[in-house]
């Protein structure tokens, strides 16, 4: 097969405010992690980002987590979370 035009990637990145120590910061697909907060099933598992200022953890919607943004290693995490 030929490739006529490849595509670009764009990478995957929110801008957002700490609401703990009010910095305002980039995240990254690598800087996405997933975690338990308090549930006692996987269902409560959920993507998150930690301030790398005072370490207050903003979890993810997900309409901020695009399946078409998202890096392999994110996405992989999201798919175990549904």
């Amino acid at each position: 097969m030929k490739v006529v035009k490849m595509s670009e990637k764009t990478p995957w990145a929110l801008r957002f405010a700490c609401y703990s120590c009010r910095s305002d910061l980039e995240a990254e697909s690598g800087d996405v992690k997933k975690g338990g907060f308090g549930g006692y099933c996987e269902t409560d598992i959920r993507l998150y980002v930690a301030c790398p200022v005072c370490g207050a953890a903003r979890i993810l919607t997900y309409k901020e987590v695009s399946d078409r943004q998202l890096a392999d290693t994110v996405q992989r995490a999201k798919e175990k979370v549904q």
